[in-house]
């Protein structure tokens, strides 16, 4: 029955994406690397206890999936997405080698003045918010000389995406699952959690945010 987790995880979270479309959210799951979750293991405990490690990597992998939902780049072409991008209007890199503005594909995207002042930056300020958790080239830079992570590739940016969980504090809280502890101590690193306050960046609702979680497998604490 183990082997059958990810199968059953993936289609309960399609089933609740399908409703949370209607509703108008983001695009179709796509699930996590396979480095970041797999069936739970037995640790040989008396009652049949699961490895807490085991469960720790499936929260992990649960929160990097409601981050890809939140900043809705939880489609097939997620890790490509470069800043704007929706199913009805994709904005994708071409490569992957490298950070779109890092690699000069592309130059970024002008916010408006009001999304300027929100980030605490001047008129006409521009952002370079590219992949499946968009990270701006300076953030990324720093997760991928912290790793050294080869490339931008889905892996890489998966990585960097846990790290810079861990840089904020909120890791130990991912893994045992104290998930709105997480989301608080997240929520000014990606501006579509609740409670960024980010003047016009659109902000998910909790619930939607906490039903994508438990889908794919996140344990609540």
């Amino acid at each position: 029955m183990r082997a059958l987790w990810p199968v059953i995880a993936g289609a309960a979270l399609a089933l609740v994406l399908a409703g949370l479309r209607r509703a108008g959210a983001a695009a179709a799951f796509v699930g996590p690397a396979p480095e970041f979750v797999g069936p739970l293991q037995d640790d040989g405990a008396a009652g049949g206890q699961v490895d807490t490690a085991q469960v720790a990597l499936r929260n992990r992998a649960a929160f990097l999936a409601v981050l890809r939902y939140a900043e809705g780049t939880d489609d097939a072409a997620g890790y490509r997405a470069l800043y704007g991008h929706t199913r009805a209007r994709p904005k994708l890199a071409t490569s992957l080698a490298r950070h779109p503005v890092e690699s000069g594909e592309w130059k970024g995207e002008k916010l408006t003045d009001g999304q300027c002042r929100g980030a605490g930056l001047g008129a006409g300020c521009i952002t370079t918010a590219a992949g499946a958790y968009q990270m701006t080239l300076p953030t990324w830079t720093r997760m991928r000389q912290a790793l050294a992570l080869p490339d931008f590739g889905p892996t890489s940016q998966d990585q960097a995406a846990v790290r810079l969980i861990r840089d904020n504090g909120a890791l130990d809280d991912v893994d045992a699952g104290r998930f709105e502890v997480a989301l608080a101590k997240l929520r000014r690193t990606w501006a579509s959690l609740p409670g960024a306050g980010y003047a016009g960046q659109p902000e998910r609702s909790i619930g939607s945010l906490r039903a994508v979680y438990a889908a794919a497998g996140g344990a609540f604490a």
